[in-house]
């Protein structure tokens, strides 16, 4: 059968450094180097690209973050795995997936207005 066999595996982030840079120095993406324990077999150490696409934002995770990656023993590949909570970025309380709770609408459910 052709195909990857991922398997889940907790990763060490051990070094970043910057990926991409765009034309106007911006910071795009970064590198990880990460330390794979996979849970059969010994740590294998794998460089890692941040995801450009992850629902809810990827929070980049810091030298010495344990994190959720999927590892592929046969071929040593290994990504990040974005079903992990821990890459994701995390809301302040009180926030919800459309915006804030509060949302300028007090607790009766009247919008407030602004006086011009």
């Amino acid at each position: 059968m052709v195909g990857r066999h991922w398997e889940s595996a907790e990763g060490t982030i051990v070094a970043t450094q910057v990926a991409v840079q765009t034309a106007a120095g911006y910071v795009n993406r970064l590198e990880y180097a990460v330390d794979v324990h996979p849970a059969s077999g010994p740590v294998v150490r794998v460089t890692l690209r941040e995801p450009k696409f992850i629902k809810g934002g990827f929070s980049q995770p810091a030298v010495g973050d344990v994190v959720g990656v999927l590892f592929d023993a046969k071929s040593n590949n290994a990504k990040f795995d974005t079903s992990d909570p821990r890459l994701k970025i995390k809301r302040p309380r009180g926030c919800e997936a459309g915006g804030l709770r509060s949302g300028g609408v007090s607790k009766s459910g009247n919008v407030p207005t602004r006086r011009l």
